[in-house]
């Protein structure tokens, strides 16, 4: 029409960017997933030192052990690793975030609290159902606890986007527990125990480093 001013034609949409969360995730896969090979190498090695220096049997139950205390592990879990990697996640703000990871954490202290105090009881039917002595039972329930404490921590902090320290958790679980077999080794201790005790100061020292990015968390 006569008088009236052209239209400009519309500007082109924006392309599409990768979002924060998006960029978030990737870093931290990358960092877990190195790490994370890390830690398999490094536990690879410390069964074949065992499987080398402490024989068929010793290292047979060793595995024994370890594959009940597996069992063991997911009554004090109970879904725990999931829930902290999850809550977390979802909550915006600082204070809301620290509020659910302490509430999540304390409910699977006295969830591991009610656990051992059922199973105690039971141990000795349960030990000789297994074909364990008491040494090798109470062994397998450290374990057992030691590694859901370990999956909780780990995954407060996935759900709390500390991918780096979530990767070097397992690092540090799997050079420690190779250092200490090491050490063992070297002192002439060729027994399937000191295999145990190797996991066992592993699962507390990576504890203990997981814990320490959570302190502001756990109130």
């Amino acid at each position: 029409m006569p008088g009236k001013e052209p239209q400009l034609p519309a500007p082109a949409a924006p392309r599409p960017s990768w979002s924060g969360t998006a960029e978030t995730f990737l870093k931290g896969f990358s960092w877990i997933a190195a790490l994370f090979v890390l830690a398999r190498v490094l536990s690879l090695l410390t069964q074949f030192l065992a499987a080398k220096f402490l024989g068929p049997a010793e290292f047979g139950k060793t595995s024994l052990i370890l594959a009940l205390s597996s069992v063991i592990q997911i009554l004090p879990m109970l879904g725990f690793p999931l829930a902290m990697s999850r809550f977390a996640a979802s909550v915006a703000d600082d204070h809301s975030r620290a509020r659910t990871v302490s509430s999540t954490f304390l409910l699977f202290l006295f969830w591991t609290a009610a656990s051992l105090t059922f199973l105690t009881p039971l141990s000795s039917f349960l030990a000789a159902a297994a074909g364990m002595d008491g040494h090798e039972w109470v062994l397998c329930m450290a374990i057992a606890f030691l590694t859901a404490a370990h999956l909780v921590i780990g995954g407060s902090l996935q759900g709390l986007t500390r991918f780096r320290q979530r990767g070097f958790v397992e690092a540090l679980y799997g050079t420690a527990a190779l250092a200490v077999f090491v050490s063992f080794l070297l002192r002439g201790r060729f027994s399937w125990d000191y295999l145990i005790y190797s996991y066992i100061a592993a699962l507390g020292a990576a504890g203990v480093y997981g814990l320490f990015p959570l302190r502001s968390h756990l109130r």
